[in-house]
């Protein structure tokens, strides 16, 4: 089993389950349609091409509410 992380987003500390992107708080600031391609491109633990870049849209986001 992996280790928890650290949220992504600037200035947060919460502590991740290693099977989510983020903590409850900011994933829920990701527009619904960005959570389902992230999880459509998430497959049996394995990303799918595009993921990386999803993922990095989701965080660019939420950032940019929080400015």
């Amino acid at each position: 089993m992996s280790a928890n992380h650290k949220c992504p987003i600037r200035g947060c500390g919460s502590r991740v389950d290693p099977d989510r992107l983020m903590c409850h708080g900011h994933w829920r600031m990701v527009p619904l349609p960005l959570q389902k391609t992230i999880w459509r491109l998430w497959s049996n633990g394995r990303p799918k091409s595009g993921h990386a870049e999803a993922c990095q849209s989701a965080i660019e986001q939420v950032e940019a509410v929080g400015k």
